[in-house]
């Protein structure tokens, strides 16, 4: 009996359907999701493309802006000091070097400040070591140069100062190789930055000992720079001061039972002075030694002066005194006379 002649379907009786429209619709999101993926890889790596080179563009405009600055101290290093010395005395010296000093510190503080992408990273060494160079040459040129000028004769402070120029000449050299691996990169971004300066704080033609020798000569014939010794006394001053009136060549104190007495040093030479000794010898009409006395400076900066004080010193009323004041002499001092002083005065005795 056939199955329809009961009026009914079986249950275990259907028809199977094609299943090619689902199949359509999971290869069609599949798709989507494929293409979705591809866009998105290819928007992060645009993305990240550009920021590449921004990073990269944003570091060799500060690399720039450095090289800039230390194109102009180079001019100035090189006209001003280079090529001035003669006409130079060191207070101008030390001016200028340590307004370079502080430039190119300011200078490297904007590029150890920036990100420096991996694309960079030669020319950043190469940089990097440039302007730490220079800024070690800087800041050894002036000692250097000085200790030249003050012995001429010494080859070691020749060698010092031919030191100082190699740290300048390797700083022009690394700039070189930093303009060579920066324009390469410059190249390769589609912003437009500017050329790079030229830097040369030295001229490569002497060899770092002969051009040494050569400075040393100039400035050791420059008045402001060859080497001035000379300590002074340059105030004495009495506490109590003196009434006005004077007796065997002494001025007359008011009566009194101990002195006060200031010393004013000075260093009148060019040239920071250590351990300096300011000494009081405190003696009577006939010569005997009252009381001794000194005081030491560790250091006195030239050009500079200090007061010293020598208080609460005994005295005797209605007698004559000398205080004999002296500071002590450094080798090659043009002038010692100025070093000595004598101070005689005469205590008024009571009312």
């Amino acid at each position: 009996m056939s199955l329809g002649s009961w009026g009914f379907k079986s249950p275990l009786a259907h028809h199977v359907y094609p299943s090619y429209p689902n199949r359509r619709r999971r290869r069609g999101a599949l798709f989507v999701l494929v293409l979705v993926s591809i866009v998105a890889v290819v928007v992060v790596a645009a993305g990240s493309l550009r920021s590449d080179t921004r990073s990269l563009v944003a570091y060799l405009e500060e690399a720039r802006s450095s090289a800039l600055e230390h194109s102009d101290l180079s001019i100035d290093f090189q006209n001003q000091v280079i090529s001035g010395l003669q006409s130079l005395d060191r207070d101008r010296l030390t001016t200028l070097i340590a307004q370079m000093i502080e430039a190119a510190e300011v200078a490297s503080a904007g590029l150890d400040s920036i990100e420096v992408p991996p694309a960079a990273a030669g020319a950043d060494a190469a940089l990097g070591l440039a302007t730490t160079s220079w800024e070690t040459g800087l800041m050894g040129f002036e000692g250097a140069l000085l200790a030249a000028v003050d012995d001429p004769e010494d080859k070691v402070a020749i060698g010092g100062l031919a030191d100082v120029l190699v740290d300048l000449e390797v700083g022009d050299r690394a700039y070189a190789r930093f303009v060579e691996e920066a324009d390469k990169l410059r190249s390769e971004t589609d912003v437009e930055i500017g050329e790079f300066p030229d830097v040369a704080y030295l001229s490569g033609a002497l060899s770092s000992l002969t051009y040494a020798e050569l400075l040393a000569g100039v400035a050791s014939r420059s008045e402001g720079l060859v080497l001035n010794r000379d300590l002074a006394i340059a105030t004495v001053r009495l506490d109590p001061e003196e009434t006005g009136g004077e007796t065997d060549g002494a001025p007359i104190l008011p009566n009194t039972n101990t002195l006060l007495i200031q010393v004013v040093v000075v260093n009148q030479g060019n040239r920071d002075e250590q351990d300096v000794t300011v000494s009081l010898l405190m003696q009577d009409a006939a010569g005997t030694a009252l009381e001794a006395r000194s005081e030491e400076l560790a250091v006195l900066e030239a050009g500079g002066s200090v007061t010293v004080e020598f208080a609460d010193l005994a005295v005797t009323a209605g007698e004559r005194l000398t205080a004999i004041i002296s500071v002590s002499l450094v080798d090659g001092e043009s002038d010692t006379d100025n070093n000595y002083r004598e101070v005689p005065f005469f205590v008024n005795e009571p009312a």
